[in-house]
């Protein structure tokens, strides 16, 4: 059963241990946030972020490295940035981060466990209120000037529609990978042919779409794997693999190594 405050934080390792208390988090709650970085390399991340408004999760579905915000609206004090929430035209956020915004995503989530574990309720309250309020109003210049920049992007010349289109297969992919990992299927969903995607993803990445699709596979997989609780069973079937061998295969394929001695050698 929840404490009587406005906000909890959870990773999703944390989460698990508490399913029995989820149907609880999610009828007492306003907002879930669901929020995972992921190495980009060179010092840059991706930021996916979800917003469920009311707050809705398939316990299938919770990962191990991911974030669970859940709070009221009432934390939301300052009218501007209660009004610049609901007037957001999308619960979902991809895109790409520097070290420095990286590293402020991470410290305020630490700020908050600090404050939640506070006795001082309403203190802890107070402060997750100024901190959530700023995180809306950082949020929302971050996506609007990732949005608007092509810095992450190989060819900044390419058609600006190339860029959209692009911008897009990489947040379906995001959304949908664990389930469909050929590329017809997002090339559908983009309502473009095939070709088109391959052209499109070539002209910005330099790789073709399907490269795109495997590197997002493997980062994932190398994130799950440092969670040492969770065996390559566990992270195979996470990651929509009929078997853990496929799963094995496939890693092996890319990595040259098998995500067992993957674990045993870089996850200290």
């Amino acid at each position: 059963m929840r404490e009587k405050r406005p906000y909890l934080l959870l990773n999703g390792k944390e989460l698990m241990d508490l399913q029995e208390s989820l149907a609880d988090y999610l009828h007492s709650f306003d907002i879930l946030t669901v929020t995972r970085l992921l190495p980009e390399g060179d010092d840059r991340y991706i930021l996916d972020s979800k917003i469920f408004q009311p707050p809705s999760l398939d316990p299938k579905k919770i990962c191990p490295s991911t974030e669970y915000l859940f709070f009221d609206l009432s934390l939301l004090g300052d009218p501007f940035v209660r009004k610049m929430f609901n007037d957001r035209t999308t619960d979902n956020y991809y895109f790409s981060l520097n070290k420095k915004d990286a590293d402020y995503t991470k410290s305020m989530n630490e700020m908050i466990r600090t404050y939640q574990k506070s006795k001082d309720h309403l203190f802890g309250e107070r402060l997750v209120s100024s901190i959530l309020n700023n995180n809306v109003l950082h949020l929302k210049s971050t996506y609007e000037n990732a949005s608007s920049s092509v810095q992450y992007f190989v060819n900044g010349n390419a058609p600006r529609n190339y860029q959209q289109i692009a911008d897009g297969f990489r947040g379906l992919i995001v959304q949908h990978v664990k389930k469909q990992k050929k590329v017809n299927y997002y090339s559908d969903l983009l309502h473009i042919t095939d070709r088109t995607l391959s052209t499109v993803i070539r002209s910005i990445f330099d790789k073709t779409p399907k490269e795109i699709i495997d590197e997002y596979i493997i980062e994932l997989s190398k994130k799950l794997l440092e969670d040492k609780e969770l065996s390559i069973k566990q992270i195979a079937y996470e990651l929509g693999y009929r078997s853990p061998n496929n799963f094995s295969m496939f890693f092996r394929k890319h990595q040259k190594i098998t995500p067992t001695d993957y674990r045993l050698k870089f996850c200290e």
